[in-house]
């Protein structure tokens, strides 16, 4: 049996039994999208499975230099398109939301406390992005001040990336407050 009909019927399976056993758990399944095609190939193969819903996301890359293409900017809205209409259709297809940030470099990483990447050696990386920027081990006693003092080089970030809508939520969090959030 060929891998990915190995992975479909694991899906099968688990979906089988969480009907049973956890009911409330969300099964997905999601797809790197880089050409409009992929949308409709991958939602034909898969739209039989029983999952809750179906993610398609950008190419994250270095400095957003992916989608910097024009050929390739062109096809980020085509791919936008489908997947918004394909969702009328079907609500479990849903366009994942780093689609609308494919040109927004943060300024700092202000949410890189809200993950540890770890390497198979138990090296901490920056990010899982970077695993070039090793900033200590798991087992080091002082990992979390090493991890808070930690800082990078955005403009070797991906974009875009996991940590961009902490990030987004982290600068509204920081931002003032009057009026309106008086309690």
């Amino acid at each position: 049996m060929a891998a990915y009909e190995t992975v479909r019927e694991n899906i099968k399976a688990y979906a089988a039994w969480k009907k049973e056993n956890s009911p409330g758990t969300s099964l997905g399944i999601q797809q790197l999208v880089k050409e409009p095609e992929d949308v409709k190939r991958f939602y034909d193969a898969n739209k039989d499975l029983d999952v809750d819903y179906m993610v398609f996301r950008p190419v994250e890359s270095t400095a957003g230099s992916y989608y910097r293409d024009e050929r390739k900017k062109r096809d980020a809205e085509e791919i936008k398109k489908i997947v918004s209409d394909m969702a009328m259709d079907d609500e479990r297809v849903t366009l994942n939301f780093k689609w609308g940030l494919l040109d927004r470099q943060e300024e700092r990483c202000t949410a890189s406390w809200a993950q540890m990447a770890l390497n198979e050696k138990g090296e901490v990386m920056y990010c899982c992005h970077k695993p070039y920027q090793i900033i200590g081990h798991i087992m080091d006693e002082d990992i979390l001040a090493k991890k808070m003092a930690a800082v990078t080089d955005m403009s070797m970030c991906d974009i875009p990336c996991r940590m961009t809508a902490p990030n987004l939520e982290v600068k509204k969090m920081e931002q003032t407050r009057k009026d309106a959030c008086f309690i």
